[in-house]
């Protein structure tokens, strides 16, 4: 996202909902790149910057309290909308389709999901839903990556394998 387009979006997202989406990330342990904290225009807004005597700034994020002191707004918390603490985890914990656990191995229950990574090199024998569900998941976090830098362009995105359809094997780059 490029600085105008980041101002664009700033101007239709209000306040409240930007601070409930600030506590999602942070909550969960993602925090916008330093770069941006340093140049974001409005990361005061949000965040309260402190130095330490060997170091760059460090920022955290305002209480609800700080926020709506600040802006002289009654915010109200907002609620979680998953219980899972990780995009992996709210997709791993969706319901799975039945098949017989002999067909895969022990690690998959029939019914249950597996236990552990689902992107590592050795879920090439995966059943199909899981190696999916890799797919899916590795997709989601090029696309989704906080900083602009990193994250996917459409252009890069549809040659995933969740995309074109191609076999699953490993964490995809964009090389």
């Amino acid at each position: 996202m490029q600085s105008g387009d980041q101002d664009r979006w700033n101007a239709r997202v209000s306040p409240a909902v930007r601070n409930a989406q600030f506590v999602m990330l942070t909550s969960r342990g993602r925090m916008p790149p330093q770069y941006m904290m340093d140049e974001g225009k409005q990361a005061n807004r949000f965040f309260y910057s402190y130095s330490g005597p060997f170091g760059p700034k460090k920022y955290h994020l305002k209480t609800l309290a700080q926020y709506s002191r600040e802006r002289n707004v009654r915010e109200q918390p907002g609620k979680e909308p998953f219980e899972a603490p990780t995009l992996r985890d709210i997709i791993n914990q969706a319901p799975m389709p039945k098949f017989e656990a002999s067909e895969y191995g022990a690690e998959v229950e029939k019914g249950g999901c597996m236990q552990g990574s689902l992107t590592s090199s050795a879920d090439v024998s995966l059943p199909p839903e899981l190696n999916t569900r890799a797919s899916f998941i590795d997709f989601c976090q090029g696309l989704l990556n906080l900083d602009p830098l990193k994250r996917w362009t459409p252009e890069q995105a549809k040659r995933h394998p969740f995309i074109t359809g191609d076999k699953f094997t490993k964490p995809w780059s964009v090389s």
